[in-house]
């Protein structure tokens, strides 16, 4: 007879014949000499404190880090189940592993980041010495507006460049670091400044385009030296444009409303809770642990304080982590896409309603130019070809200004409110539009309200295929000079 302790402490005989062979097949064998009953087999549980009771079990996925076992069905489901994230964060899943996935994205950002911070550095350079030595309001006003614009712009810009740097420090490790970046202060505050950026250029280009419209074809303007208080009014109009795009940004951070802005708590390393952990998932740990509740609805502050009760004073300190308004993807951008039960649902389409709201106000103002700008070119005398030349360049600007506007912004609006209505899981766009659609705008503007830039350009377009245009003028020359002598023989 042999006897064996179980992990359980109690004692077990097998009873072995005189063959040699075991006697019965009740219990099975560890590596560590070891017994448990076959039940405890395959159980996800390791009962043979070895692990040899679970080793090559077909319906068990192992969590190296922590050493724990899960079903494998729940591998590559979305949902973190192993402390480690070892279970979605490996080769067969399709989990995301970088913060910007697609390596044609990842190029897209940097191009497109270097790009709006050139670009909008000249057009905020040249806006601001035009705004210092003009001395007309209007003018004024424009060249302010235009460097507001300039200036959302190149952050804009800048928020690119950070996003793509910090995609390429975490590399692929990101899929094991999602929730830590998710719940920083660093992605808290890109996404902020991010929409303070994108809100003040929207708002500073519907302010341009109601103030050009109004304003358009009038012949006598005013003196900045004429009042006491035009320098100030245009300060005070510049002053409400930025503030009018700050509150979007902030208060989905504002403590008080947490219970409407924030997604979940991210506690690292915890063997109760793994990934983000929403208010459903608090509340049903809770009540298994404390028998009761009094409410079915608790706060973050409850939450927070029932968890730390939880735990004894070895884990003091137990916290989570605020999954942030801006923390519900790894670009940290605005939560536009919201479903019809997020507790935020109401603030993210209302200011994507504002939004759309600016879009179509840019583009009426700009059509009511364009119309009159028509106007007047069919009223110009047949011989000023200068002013209908600038005419017509004006007409193709305000019609990139009206397309780039509403192919940048529309789609967007139509993908969120498609999302809303569990139409279209637009989730996995959140990346294509921060990066690919929205600061494609950042890209265009300034070449649209900068003639410099384009100016610039275009001469060094011109030196690049410098000897494609000479070989272009002297197939020209040897074609006419080929006409030439066709009809100098035909004369003869």
């Amino acid at each position: 007879a042999v006897v064996s302790t179980q992990s359980t402490g109690k004692q077990v005989a097998l009873i072995f014949n005189s063959g040699g062979s075991r006697f019965g097949d009740e219990m099975f064998a560890c590596s560590n000499k070891q017994c448990v009953s076959y039940d405890k087999v395959c159980n996800l549980v390791n009962d043979c404190c070895d692990e040899s009771d679970e080793t090559n079990c077909p319906n068990n996925f192992y969590c190296p880090l922590h050493s724990e076992f899960i079903p494998i069905t729940s591998k590559c489901d979305g949902f973190i189940h192993c402390r480690g994230f070892e279970d979605e964060c490996n080769p067969d899943c399709e989990t995301s592993k970088r913060i910007i996935e697609s390596p044609t994205l990842r190029t897209i950002a940097w191009i497109l980041g270097g790009l709006a911070v050139s670009f909008n550095g000249v057009l905020l350079e040249n806006s601001m010495r035009n705004l210092f030595h003009t001395e007309m309001f209007n003018a004024a006003l424009n060249h302010a507006l235009v460097a507001l614009i300039g200036l959302s712009d190149m952050v804009v810009g800048v928020y690119l460049l950070v996003l793509s740097g910090t995609d390429l420090f975490y590399g692929e490790s990101y899929c094991k670091n999602r929730y830590l970046w998710l719940s920083s202060q660093s992605c808290e505050a890109l996404g902020v400044v991010n929409n303070i950026a994108y809100q003040l250029s929207i708002f500073a280009m519907t302010t341009l385009s109601l103030i050009r419209v109004f304003t358009f074809g009038q012949m006598i303007q005013k003196r900045l030296d004429d009042g006491r208080y035009e320098k100030l009014k245009v300060a005070g109009l510049v002053a409400t444009v930025f503030a009018l795009s700050v509150p979007s940004a902030v208060i989905p951070l504002v403590r008080s409303y947490e219970d409407f802005f924030v997604n979940g708590l991210y506690y690292h390393d915890n063997p109760i809770f793994t990934a983000s952990v929403d208010k459903e998932t608090h509340y049903n740990v809770l009540k298994a642990h404390f028998g009761r509740l009094s409410v079915r609805e608790l706060s973050w502050k409850n939450i927070r304080m029932l968890v730390t009760e939880m735990f004894s004073d070895d884990y003091t300190g137990v916290n989570g982590q605020t999954i942030h308004f801006y923390g519900n993807d790894g670009v940290c951008v605005f939560k536009y896409l919201v479903k019809s039960d997020d507790p935020q649902r109401w603030f993210s389409l209302g200011v994507s309603l504002i939004n759309l709201t600016c879009a179509v106000t840019i583009a009426t103002c700009y059509v009511l130019i364009y119309s009159r700008t028509a106007e007047s070119s069919k009223n110009v005398a047949g011989d000023d070809k200068g002013s209908k030349r600038r005419n017509r360049n004006l007409q193709r600007k305000i019609s990139a200004i009206v397309c780039t506007n509403f192919l940048c912004l529309l789609p967007f609006i139509v993908a969120g409110w498609l999302h809303f209505g569990d139409v279209y899981d637009a989730t996995d766009l959140y990346p294509l539009f921060t990066i690919a659609i929205l600061p494609i705008n950042s890209v265009i503007n300034p070449l649209l309200y900068e003639n410099t830039i384009v100016d610039c350009l275009g001469r060094m377009v011109g030196k690049v295929l410098w000897p494609v245009f000479a070989f272009k003028d002297w197939l020209k020359k040897e074609a006419g000079e080929k006409e030439e002598d066709e009809v100098k023989i035909e004369g003869f």
